[in-house]
């Protein structure tokens, strides 16, 4: 058999049959991990871009350590 042909029969042989025989456990997310402890921004400055975007990057910071 040459190449193309061999392949052929190959991928007809597996058709139908799974490729991986073991089973990997799944490891979910902690949802405890995923709590963030952040303050929320006062209604004042809730339209202050300034305070918005450092409020933002402070959060975003935060986020990296995890």
């Amino acid at each position: 058999m040459n190449g193309p042909t061999a392949l052929k029969a190959t991928l007809s042989k597996l058709k139908g049959k799974a490729v991986v025989n073991e089973v990997v456990p799944l490891h979910p997310i902690d949802p405890e991990l995923l709590i963030k402890d952040v303050a929320p921004l006062a209604p004042k400055l809730r339209n202050n871009r300034i305070a918005n975007t450092d409020y933002l990057r402070h959060t975003q910071e935060e986020t990296d350590t995890l």
